[in-house]
């Protein structure tokens, strides 16, 4: 999934109910979406409708098509039966438009409520959970396809969480804007469980980055905290500079409120306009 509200939700709901979370990155082709699929037996899929461009329900519905039962096409919503995926019962997208065989995640409350999933069933799973247990597993893209980059358990990515704020002085009148994407470790734990663990204001600027939104977002919002990836910082900078070449009153951003920032995956400190960012390899 992209950057977006749904995708938060159901990180939060699989760490409540001790479900593994198997992320993987948007650029990953839909066949070897189907491999991790199968490799993991995963049981519900979700997805973004559109990532970089691409309709992405249009490309699954390619992949799927040979792969699912007629009920998928038919327009069910009842689970679906894979040949190859056996494990495999739903797909749900963030997209509230239709699409057939595809749960809408707004659908989710409604299709979950009928009384049978109570509060008592959440603690006693919740009593069998260990800090060790994995709730994240991680694919990236590789000259291969794919690569199975690593996994981290409820501790670790607390631990990162706990850490990101510290390093980023993080308080509760703080307000955080963030490039990183939430698939990986440190955008997840450097961006809005950071913010989260000091009940700081969390800004989600665009589903994809964008630097023209980032900017703006951090001007409207008045962000404190800036935390960019290192293959973006350039984007910021070429997008600042444009407009501080206009004159004063026809500017869009203003990052006068950015009192601090950290630049993931980078080796030096860097900086966006005024605001130096800190180099921060790992959490």
């Amino acid at each position: 999934m992209s950057d977006e509200v749904e995708h938060l939700v159901v990180r939060y709901a699989a760490a409540l109910v001790g479900v593994t979370v198997v992320e993987v990155d948007p650029s990953i082709s839909s066949e070897s979406l189907l491999t991790i699929l199968k490799n993991e037996d995963c049981r519900v899929l979700f997805a973004s409708p559109r990532y970089a461009g691409q309709n992405r329900l249009e490309e699954l519905g390619k992949v799927f098509a040979t792969e699912l039962s007629p009920a998928l096409k038919e327009g069910s919503n009842l689970p679906i039966q894979s040949k190859r995926l056996r494990n495999l019962k739903f797909l749900v997208c963030s997209s509230v438009e239709f699409e057939d065989g595809i749960l809408r995640f707004c659908d989710l409350p409604v299709f979950g409520n009928d009384g049978t999933y109570e509060q008592d069933d959440i603690a006693a799973v919740q009593s069998y959970l260990e800090k060790s247990d994995t709730v994240t597993v991680y694919y990236t893209p590789s000259t291969n396809g794919f690569t199975k980059s690593g996994q981290t358990s409820h501790s670790q990515l607390l631990s990162s969480a706990s850490t990101a704020a510290k390093s980023l002085s993080l308080t509760p009148s703080d307000v955080l804007v963030t490039t990183a994407p939430y698939y990986s470790t440190l955008g997840l734990a450097a961006g809005p469980l950071a913010a989260a663990s000091v009940s700081a204001k969390y800004v989600l600027p665009n589903k994809t980055f964008d630097a023209s939104k980032t900017l703006l977002a951090a001007g409207q919002q008045k962000a404190t905290v800036l935390v960019v990836l290192a293959e973006h910082v350039d984007a910021l900078k070429t997008e600042l500079a444009k407009d501080e070449a206009k004159p004063e009153a026809k500017r869009s951003y203003n990052l006068s409120t950015v009192k601090r920032g950290v630049v993931i995956g980078a080796k030096n400190d860097s900086s966006v306009g005024s605001v130096t960012l800190k180099a921060m390899s790992a959490l």
